[in-house]
């Protein structure tokens, strides 16, 4: 998937510019940039079709990424939604 934009909504302290802040967003973008839909396909489409695009299988994708970074993944309980937070930094709502 390409991100086309992206915008800062909140910026305290300036915690955009520190090294741990600039490694998680690094992350996320890789994560967000390896999701591939359909599945196996080299690409990223959606279609405009309801129950066409699989919501779950595209989040699994970023969240095997980020796995694979180091991330704490786990499925809140219930099944439903996704928690995900670098080892070091806690959990974060994914």
């Amino acid at each position: 998937m390409k991100i086309i934009q992206r915008e800062r909504l909140i910026d305290e302290g300036e915690i955009s510019s520190t090294p741990e802040w600039q490694e998680v967003e690094k992350d996320i973008l890789d994560a967000v940039a390896t999701v591939q839909w359909p599945k196996n396909s080299g690409s990223f489409t959606l279609y405009p079709e309801k129950h066409g695009n699989g919501v779950v299988p595209i989040k699994e994708a970023c969240m095997i990424h980020l796995k694979s970074k180091n991330w704490i993944i786990s499925i809140k309980r219930g099944g439903e939604g996704w928690v995900a937070g670098h080892e070091k930094d806690g959990p974060t709502r994914a």
